[in-house]
């Protein structure tokens, strides 16, 4: 990995389009709104071996509350990969803290 833009985060991480897409189907295939959200967490550590359960489970509750509930299509905190390769540019947002 040479830069550290934007689009080069865009490129190499999409873990956030992951969880909400497994999220919205998983919901759209009639599983209950914990067991989806327990799946996505699951697939957020499989992007990110390195994040604890608990910022797991902050994060893709960030994403789906913004995302899915709210509709939002605004600044929300990226994940721990974007924030260390750009974070002013991705997300707007300060990361999440232990």
């Amino acid at each position: 990995m040479t830069g550290t833009g934007a689009g080069e985060v865009a490129t190499i991480c999409r873990c956030e389009r992951a969880v909400l897409t497994a999220y919205r189907e998983l919901r759209a295939a009639g599983l209950d709104d914990v067991t989806a959200f327990g799946s996505c967490a699951a697939i957020y550590r499989i992007h990110h071996p390195e994040a604890s359960p608990e910022e797991a489970r902050r994060l893709v509750a960030e994403w789906i509350d913004i995302r899915v509930f709210r509709g939002g299509e605004g600044p929300a905190r990226g994940c721990a990969r974007s924030w260390a390769l750009d974070p002013p540019a991705l997300s707007g947002a300060t990361p999440l803290s232990g």
